[in-house]
């Protein structure tokens, strides 16, 4: 585990420059531990993945700042969140954010954890790097693979708002609506979202498929030339 220190002249400096393009040398006994991700994961874009940290020494803190590189564990960072919450300063406690997976490719991928304190900051990033790969079309459940599961992803979260691209919605409109069937099917059927085809595709219930053709009306009403 590699931690450095920053002396609060470099903190300030983190905020007058947009947080992007930084680097910090300087190193020190480490006061807070990164657990996850510490290298070697495959995360998938636009999923939900979450980041564990913990304190390893006490100390001042006073909240906590994450990023993520994808260039080295020297940076330059981008931000996660800033002024986490202190939560449960004692040594050894763990702290999670769930953090969305931007929607980027890239194989050489880091985090950082860094411990605001009244003085020295301290931080820890991940032991080695880790993946973000493109996310698959349909592939609701986060298996890797489009199957049935994903239709009861669909359908057990059908009619929720989320976050753009995340769980089960597949057309990006921040909702599980009939549309993410749409696209789930389409990929189910022939095998496009990775694994082999589904050969009986699992029709939704009988409120969801007015919703489906509700979906197609306001479609032909809004394309239809009068």
């Amino acid at each position: 585990m590699t931690a450095r220190i920053f002396p609060p002249c470099c903190a300030h400096l983190v905020v007058m420059t947009n947080f992007v393009g930084l680097f910090f040398p300087l190193s020190a006994v480490a006061h807070v531990g990164l657990d996850s991700p510490n290298g070697g994961e495959t995360l998938t874009a636009g999923s939900t993945f979450q980041i564990e940290w913990n304190p390893t020494a006490p100390h001042d803190t006073i909240n906590w700042d994450l990023w993520y590189s994808t260039n080295s564990s020297s940076g330059p960072w981008t931000v996660i969140a800033l002024d986490l919450p202190l939560g449960n300063n004692n040594t050894g406690s763990p702290h999670f954010y769930d953090w969305v997976v931007p929607g980027i490719e890239a194989t050489n991928t880091w985090v950082r954890v860094q411990q605001d304190n009244t003085a020295e900051n301290y931080d820890d990033v991940s032991d080695s790097s880790f993946a973000i790969i493109a996310a698959i079309l349909g592939d609701y459940d986060g298996s890797g693979t489009v199957g049935e599961g994903d239709f009861l992803e669909w359908r057990s979260t059908f009619g929720d708002t989320v976050a753009v691209g995340t769980g089960a919605d597949g057309n990006s409109n921040g909702a599980i609506d009939a549309a993410d069937y749409t696209v789930w099917r389409d990929a189910a059927s022939t095998g496009s979202g990775a694994g082999s085809p589904v050969t009986a595709i699992p029709e939704p219930r009988s409120t969801e498929l007015a919703l489906l053709a509700a979906a197609v009306l306001i479609v032909f009403v809004r394309f239809t030339p009068f």
